[in-house]
């Protein structure tokens, strides 16, 4: 039924001729839009398994309707025979022609060599300025990047001296630091011990007041 109502909206009025027209974008909102509507009806696994089933079918019609018609094979078998028997037979034809037979060429007749005079080969001395200069050049280039190196050594031992003098600053500034702390520390419990000191005298008074207020009571009780 939901498919009867949704066909139409796709331009499928009569499956039997349209349904090859449908696309597969549209075939898979369809089926979206089943699925969607029957949410609830498709929570039953029975029920999901029925609706897919009817969907395969439907998808199964559609795609036989849209595949190509299969061509015949024999019709291909038979041109493929003709064409073998032709190929043959001109073949046959080019191997029963009588093959031509060369026709001979006039022979030239041979002039002697001409005799060649020997001529001195002069040896050529190797250039020794050249290689002198080029070693030059790379002694000089050599020499260059060695300046180069060294200096650019000097810098970098310039830097680790600074950054050894920063690190004893540190050094020294966080011992003198330590030493403070521990001075503040040892303050702190002597301070500390002092107030514990006073505390208990000040509590022992206090004790022996409350003693003589009572005693002052009972005197004048008496009295």
């Amino acid at each position: 039924k939901d498919l009867l109502t949704l066909f139409p909206k796709y331009g499928v009025n009569d499956p039997e001729k349209d349904l090859k027209n449908l696309k597969p974008g549209q075939w898979k909102e369809i089926q979206e839009t089943i699925k969607n509507d029957r949410a609830k009806e498709l929570k039953d696994n029975a029920a999901k398994g029925r609706m897919q089933k009817k969907l395969t079918k439907v998808e199964k019609l559609w795609k036989a309707t849209r595949a190509p018609p299969k061509k015949d094979k024999k019709k291909k078998k038979d041109k493929d025979k003709d064409k073998d028997k032709e190929n043959k037979r001109k073949n046959t034809m080019k191997s029963s022609k009588p093959p031509k037979s060369p026709t001979p060429e006039p022979k030239k007749a041979s002039s002697p060599p001409p005799v060649s005079s020997p001529t001195p080969s002069k040896k050529k001395k190797p250039s020794t300025k050249k290689k002198d200069e080029s070693k030059e050049d790379n002694n000089n280039g050599l020499n260059e990047k060695i300046k180069s190196l060294e200096k650019e050594n000097k810098e970098l031992r310039r830097k680790l001296d600074k950054t050894k003098e920063n690190d004893n600053k540190s050094d020294k500034e966080t011992k003198k630091l330590n030493n403070k702390i521990d001075e503040l520390e040892s303050t702190q419990k002597s301070q500390k011990e002092k107030y514990d000191k006073l505390d208990k005298t000040y509590k022992s008074k206090c004790d022996e007041i409350d003693k003589l207020n009572k005693k002052m009571e009972k005197l004048k009780k008496e009295k």
